[in-house]
């Protein structure tokens, strides 16, 4: 494995040998980092999604269909992690905020993590449903509790290394587009995994073969990024305040957070809406549309089309801003999310494969963006406070996502009992219907989502005087 000792991402210094916080002279161009460089962060990307994709659209159906386990006691053990959550994702951002090492801060926690994260994938799918109900419901929920747990130690430091590789504007976009990429790919690679395996296995077999083959692949990943990666060891030194005091402060720091706030609530809303949409999926292929095993090519079409027009995203935020391109993107897949109840038919079930297509176009923006703007929320809380929390802030932000995913993982178990799912049965009218009301979920929420995020406060210009004030500020302080 390469030297994993820390450097500096770039070194530059005006005549008078000061640096500023990015590693150079103040009113000096950005560096631009190595395609090597992004791809080597970006790659940790697909670790995540390969596990937690293959979660989203298979770990339900596996366990109703297969194991026979009821669906409420899979979401609510789902939901009840989330106040494990509540605890962990704050702290490890508090934490690797805090660590001195000579890998760095965030390196050390993402090999352990990723590794552990690995291992409670493959222990959530091996729950056995022999056990009585209270019994399998404690199992599953101690799988699950170690999976967050796990997934927190790798993810929190993750972003947070992300948030710092750059200061620039727009650089930073650049980074996360090659994380995005990846996250992408992991969106297809989860589940199209699990459906190879499925060609050559019985149903159970299949889901376990594959479970095996997603879990090595992810920690590869993560050794990627440990042995490629570098960190500014300068940023290890910086001031340190309490954990409390570190929570509230990304709430409230001489007067609340506006922008921090804003994203917190888009995220919840526009999260949880499409991970209801999502879960809904496998059921009405399989018992609407009659095309179980189109999953995967769905799923390829939507992640080939994203990736693909990755790079136009990133260009309408050149165009325009963070902000516009991020609403543009989202209320399209609102759009789509509203037109799924009239294209997903039964009568022309190709429509679903354009369906697919359709999102794809729309959804670079979604998923490009939000890390972005967390690092320049980060910069604005160091102008306030003299202080870079990328831990803290991307521990809050990682523990969002999670709530609304949990959220939405209980809603959809107890929504599948409510509307009357009989496991491998054929479904009445009502329920058939009821399940594809879920589908137009993400419209409504990503409007509202959309007109939150409207009064994000920072701009490309307001970025510029910050970025121009905080060099200033940090060659005097060198």
């Amino acid at each position: 494995m390469a030297d994993m000792t820390s450097e500096p991402i770039s070194q530059a210094t005006d005549d008078h040998g000061s640096v500023g916080a990015n590693g150079l002279a103040p009113g000096a161009a950005p560096k631009r980092l190595s395609v090597w460089r992004k791809l080597g962060y970006g790659i940790g990307g697909l670790g995540e999604p390969l596990m937690m994709n293959a979660m989203t659209f298979y770990l339900m159906i596996f366990y109703t269909d297969v194991v026979g386990i009821d669906s409420k006691v899979i979401g609510s053990a789902l939901f009840v992690a989330i106040l494990w959550d509540a605890v962990t994702d704050p702290v490890m951002g508090y934490l690797s905020d805090r660590t001195h090492s000579r890998y760095g801060r965030r390196r050390p926690y993402i090999l352990v993590g990723g590794i552990l994260l690995a291992v409670a994938f493959l222990l959530v799918w091996r729950v056995p449903g022999t056990l009585p109900a209270s019994y399998t419901f404690a199992v599953f929920l101690l799988a699950t509790v170690f999976l967050k747990t796990a997934h927190t130690i790798a993810v929190v430091p993750y972003g947070a290394l992300g948030a710092e590789i750059t200061m620039d504007y727009d650089e930073r976009t650049s980074v996360f587009a090659y994380r995005t990429g990846m996250l992408m790919l992991g969106t297809v690679g989860g589940a199209g995994l699990l459906n190879f395996a499925l060609l050559f296995e019985s149903r159970e077999q299949g889901y376990l073969t594959g479970t095996w083959l997603i879990a090595l692949i992810a920690v590869v990943c993560y050794l990627i990024v440990v042995g490629t990666t570098r960190e500014d060891p300068s940023l290890q030194h910086t001031r340190k305040i309490p954990a409390l005091r570190s929570f509230v402060a990304t709430v409230y720091n001489r007067g609340l957070n506006k922008g921090f706030l804003i994203m917190i609530g888009v995220f919840l809303i526009q999260i949880a809406g499409q991970m209801l949409g999502g879960g809904m999926f496998p059921f009405l292929l399989s018992y609407y549309i009659g095309k179980p095993t189109w999953m995967m090519p769905g799923i390829l079409l939507y992640t080939i089309g994203a990736f693909f027009l990755l790079p136009f995203w990133k260009k309408v935020g050149d165009w325009t801003d963070k902000k516009q391109a991020y609403m543009i993107s989202m209320v399209l897949v609102g759009v789509m999310g509203g037109l799924s109840f009239f294209m997903w038919t039964p009568a022309h079930p190709w429509l679903f494969l354009v369906w697919c297509g359709l999102v794809s176009a729309c959804s670079g923006g979604v998923q490009l963006y939000p890390p972005s703007m967390i690092a320049d929320i980060i910069d604005e809380d160091e102008l306030k406070t003299g202080l870079r929390r990328e831990g803290a802030f991307m521990g809050m932000l990682t523990f969002t996502q999670k709530a609304a995913q949990s959220l939405a993982a209980l809603w959809t178990g107890v929504g599948l009992s409510l509307v009357g799912y009989v496991p491998n049965e054929v479904q009445s009218e009502r329920t058939v219907l009821l399940m594809r009301l879920f589908l137009v979920l993400p419209l409504f929420t990503s409007l509202i989502a959309a007109y939150v995020l409207w009064r994000f406060p920072l701009s490309r210009e307001r970025m510029a005087e910050i970025r121009r004030t905080l060099d200033a500020r940090n060659a005097i302080d060198t």
